[in-house]
């Protein structure tokens, strides 16, 4: 089946989007990953794919994928996550517990804490946020990276929305 030509200029400008600028390449293996899973995406100034998530209930979620590859003996690591809350001050003891406690029955991914220097990117002042990371080997497949993915949406997506019922991240 012929395309229309309308199509072309589309093509050209997501092409040129997903170049980037003046951001990093993307390592070839993740592009690839990225490209055969059909994920949209693009490259941050720090050279991290970032890819917008839609949920089922017209909510999106923000997934960022590290480029720097962690070794592991003859491999490497992607390491993707999620925010899925961020504050100044520090995260109540209960929702900790909490955190933990999920942490022992996940199969994928772990919450984590991350502690910030202040400020954040889009000029928000916090000190502590709340990831949602899992970590993949880089010989994972396209649908095993993109169930990956999808999954460390979801799961930072549901916490943003108990704690705080906006959609934030």
């Amino acid at each position: 089946m012929k395309r229309p030509l309308l199509f072309a200029p589309l093509l050209l400008a997501a092409a040129i989007a997903r170049a980037g600028g003046d951001a990093p390449a993307l390592p070839e293996r993740l592009a690839g990953l990225l490209d055969e899973s059909g994920l949209e995406y693009s490259a941050d100034d720090d050279g991290e794919a970032r890819l917008l998530i839609d949920m089922t209930d017209g909510r999106d979620q923000l997934v960022w994928v590290r480029t720097d590859l962690t070794p592991l003996g003859d491999g490497r690591v992607f390491h993707v996550y999620s925010f899925a809350h961020q504050s100044a001050k520090p995260v109540p003891a209960d929702r900790l517990s909490r955190l933990a406690e999920q942490n022992v029955s996940l199969i994928l991914g772990a919450w984590r804490l991350r502690r910030g220097d202040g400020e954040g990117e889009d000029g928000d002042d916090w000190a502590w946020r709340v990831v949602f990371t899992a970590e993949l080997p880089d010989s994972v497949d396209a649908g095993q990276f993109k169930t990956a993915v999808i999954t460390v949406a979801a799961t930072a997506d549901e916490l943003e929305k108990d704690w705080t019922d906006t959609d934030r991240f």
